[in-house]
């Protein structure tokens, strides 16, 4: 999180897969815990986090995990992970692709405020 409180701080936007929120992954006490500390993030001014919802289907780019960044200089870099590797590249075709998928994803994405108010709703379920 002192990236996020520093000098001149990113920002930083996650698109997550709703169904997320009911994968009791490690047992319902740890999801508990990211649940809350997924919501302490949703409020910070430098972060948004916006889930995709199930009704969305299978959204292409939602296979893999994979991260879009600018860096200072301005140079675009992504980093995409598949189940054996993960690869970093600046390549522009590659970022220009996953450009494109990010869009589409994004654009099935809940808002932020209805994201926000999901998330709230998965805790008081985990926490009965």
């Amino acid at each position: 999180m002192q990236i996020f409180d520093g000098p001149s701080p990113p920002a930083f936007l996650a698109l997550i897969d709703e169904s997320v929120l009911d994968r009791p992954i490690g047992g319902p006490a740890v999801l508990l815990d990211q649940l809350l500390y997924l919501q302490k993030l949703s409020q910070h001014p430098r972060i948004t986090i916006q889930l995709v919802p199930v009704a969305a289907g299978c959204v292409v780019g939602m296979i893999s995990a994979f991260a879009l960044a600018r860096l200072r200089d301005g140079t675009e870099v992504v980093s995409a992970d598949s189940i054996l590797s993960g690869h970093v590249t600046g390549d522009h075709d590659a970022v220009a692709q996953l450009k494109v998928r990010y869009d589409s994803i994004r654009a099935d994405a809940h808002p932020q405020t209805v994201s926000q108010r999901a998330i709230g709703d998965a805790i008081r379920k985990w926490s009965k």
